[in-house]
């Protein structure tokens, strides 16, 4: 298989958003889909996993082709730190309000990165973080708390 696969990462990431947009498309399967003018809660979910198959196939295809590369080191540490910040966000939506679940997840991913610097990672939190809280809040009107309950 080695001297198929040119470019095992592209296979590996192939294989992994196929997965991902398997699993979106048998959740939402028994989502009514409505139109596109007057969309179902199933419309979003299964154009973005149909989306992703595409992109999956793509890169599948692409990992046949080419200069071949090795799949290198797996770095362990930004996967952790960005799944532990995407779970701190839906952890602390509801108690400490958007706000804090953004700049959470913010700093959680930045740490991931060999390349983390302290004070660039919190002016970006802090930065997205209110540029979230008008958008979202204020200006979509969405019921997101922008302060949770932990703060009352």
């Amino acid at each position: 298989m080695s001297n198929v696969v040119r470019k095992p990462r592209e296979l590996f990431a192939g294989i992994l958003f196929l997965a991902v947009a398997i699993f979106v498309f048998v959740v939402a399967r028994h989502y009514t889909f409505g139109t596109s003018r007057q969309m179902g809660p199933g419309y979003f979910p299964i154009i973005l996993s149909l989306l992703n198959t595409g992109f999956a196939l793509m890169l599948i295809v692409r990992s046949f082709f080419g200069r071949a590369e090795s799949f290198g080191d797996l770095s362990v540490r930004p996967a952790v730190f960005v799944l532990a910040g995407t779970l701190s966000f839906g952890l602390l939506i509801k108690p400490a309000g958007l706000i804090v679940a953004i700049v959470t997840t913010v700093l959680l991913g930045s740490y991931g990165s060999v390349e983390f610097k302290p004070l660039p990672a919190i002016a970006s939190a802090v930065v997205l973080a209110a540029g979230s809280a008008v958008v979202f809040v204020l200006l979509l009107g969405q019921p997101l708390p922008i302060l949770g309950y932990w703060f009352r």
